[in-house]
């Protein structure tokens, strides 16, 4: 699962050269859906991506990846993360892949 998500973010980074005002790099987020979709949203900081879930009536997430354009994993914005929050209540236990010190781990979204 992990690692078809972040193929996924890379695959989508390797064409990205444009560095939206306020961010340092290009960044890829990859949602998983409790449905089974899966979502991707480019430079999203704000949740932008929420709206088009909302319209699909996919709105619980089960985890959330975000990657740079380096490659780097890290977390969703703060915007990001609220937007989720506020677009389904269960979204508290949606899983964010982090960067840990020896590899990837998850923390629930209400825990970070």
């Amino acid at each position: 699962m992990l690692d078809e998500m972040i193929g996924l973010a890379l695959r989508r980074l390797v064409d990205m050269d444009v560095c939206p005002a306020g961010l340092p790099a290009p960044q890829v987020t990859v949602l998983l859906s409790r449905q089974g979709n899966t979502y991707v949203t480019e430079n999203d900081i704000d949740g932008v991506i929420c709206a088009r879930l909302k319209e699909k009536n996919d709105t619980q997430i089960l985890k959330s990846l975000t990657v740079w354009k380096g490659g780097q994993i890290d977390l969703p914005s703060y915007p990001f993360r609220r937007a989720l929050l506020a677009l389904d209540e269960r979204n508290c236990d949606t899983e964010l892949f982090l960067q840990g010190k020896d590899g990837v781990i998850t923390k629930k979204l209400s825990l970070i």
